[in-house]
């Protein structure tokens, strides 16, 4: 009984890959325009001044970035204990300067004593309490 109200399931060879032909390359993800810094001044018409500052600005950030790298590694391996700031705060935790770089600090990882003087009170009360203020890291 139960077989015959069963119905054959359509076939599926109009949908294979050789019925429908090659499928054209995509390129993924897309790729997203260059972040280059843009300034409007009486040589923005000559392209290459604009873009030769740009290139010498991003050099510039670069090596600053690799400096900082270096330096913070250094202060890890020598085990230094660090006192930056705190830029500002999101649900997960805190965001530190240090030199150029930015970087985040999850809320499990502060200090109790930042946290334990009300238990009640949410993390990210106690978060939002610490911008502009300074807090030590290893």
């Amino acid at each position: 009984m139960l077989s015959a109200s069963l119905k054959t399931p359509p076939s599926l060879a109009a949908l294979s890959p050789s019925a429908c032909g090659p499928v054209p390359a995509a390129s993924f993800p897309p790729l997203l325009p260059s972040r280059g810094r843009f300034r409007l001044s009486a040589a923005a018409s000559e392209g290459a001044t604009v873009s030769q500052e740009d290139d010498a600005f991003e050099e510039a950030r670069l090596a600053q970035f690799a400096a900082d790298w270096k330096a913070v590694r250094a202060d890890k391996d020598q085990g230094k204990i660090l006192t930056l700031p705190v830029l500002r705060s999101n649900t997960g935790g805190i965001i530190l300067k240090y030199n150029s770089m930015q970087g985040f600090m999850p809320n499990p990882l502060l200090s109790p004593a930042h946290w334990c003087k009300d238990p009640k009170r949410p993390i990210q009360d106690v978060t939002k309490d610490l911008v502009d203020s300074f807090v030590s890291v290893k």
